[in-house]
């Protein structure tokens, strides 16, 4: 790639960043602030980002911007290079590269600069072959469950080129199974239940609804809805506060330790003959 070009993306990277619209670090600053500070917890900030705000655009063009993405993200499909991209489906494919809380940052016109320069400097420089990284690719491909993560393996050789390691690399999208969620690609939401950072569908569903989230049904598994299940967790991520997440782990910890209790009470009742048992004070 000419040096002239290379040059132009990175000076489109340093101004979609500066551009007025960019608001993490603000975000980033406030966070801190509140945690560091719990009596000024209450006015915590959130929907700060442009992601947030929904202020991301729906779709992005790529064919002309982005040559190196637009052929990456279209080769899984086998159709050849994609003039475009929706938002949901980008950040889909960045959370099965692990790559989402990045893009969230940065936003997806910063964050497709960061892969177009990254496939870019892959395609001049002259690595090493890596052994049988034919089969680690194949079997990272057969192990992908969705379209976006399929796209993630293509796109994840060709910004970092670490075929060996795709299948420790790659995530599915998330989705319900036996009633529960993984959130653990999510830190705020995975705090909720820090042992498994798996929630059940219902309370997901119940916090989302509080926040004005309506998110995919249980039975709900199409390539959108999984999409869709990345967006929403994303947004309700971006809605809570870090005093919010903790007055909820302190209530599902009184919650655990009423539960706790009853059963101890149900026990001793049990085993002293019901109503006739030992009184305990």
């Amino acid at each position: 790639m000419p040096e002239g070009d290379r040059l132009t993306k990175t000076r489109r990277l340093d101004r979609v960043i500066g551009s007025d619209r960019w608001s993490a670090g603000a975000y980033a600053t406030e966070s801190m602030a509140s945690a560091a500070h719990p009596a000024a917890a209450d006015t915590e900030a959130t929907r700060t980002t442009p992601f947030a705000k929904s202020e991301w655009e729906a779709e992005y063009a790529t064919d002309m911007s982005y040559p190196g993405v637009s052929a990456a993200l279209g080769e899984e499909a086998g159709a050849g290079p994609v003039s475009s991209v929706t938002a949901r489906h980008l950040l889909a494919v960045a959370y099965a590269a692990r790559e989402h809380e990045k893009l969230l940052e940065l936003g997806p016109e910063a964050y497709m600069v960061v892969w177009e320069l990254a496939i870019d400097r892959r395609a001049t420089s002259t690595p090493e072959p890596e052994p049988d990284c034919t089969i680690a690719f194949a079997a990272a491909k057969a192990r992908a469950s969705s379209h976006a993560s399929r796209c993630a393996v293509e796109v994840v050789s060709k910004t970092r080129g670490v075929v060996g390691q795709l299948g420790r690399i790659i995530q599915n999208l998330p989705l319900v199974v036996a009633d529960e969620i993984d959130v653990s690609g999510f830190p705020l939401l995975a705090k909720l239940k820090p042992d498994t950072k798996k929630l059940s569908a219902s309370r997901v569903r119940s916090l989302a609804l509080r926040v004005g989230i309506t998110v995919p049904g249980d039975d709900d598994i199409t390539e959108e809805d999984l999409a869709k299940w990345v967006w929403d967790l994303a947004l309700l991520s971006k809605s809570l506060t870090c005093k919010a997440v903790g007055w909820l782990q302190r209530a599902a910890y009184l919650n655990q330790g009423r539960d706790s209790r009853r059963d101890d009470r149900d026990e001793i009742q049990t085993g002293n003959g019901g109503k006739g048992g030992t009184r305990m004070g």
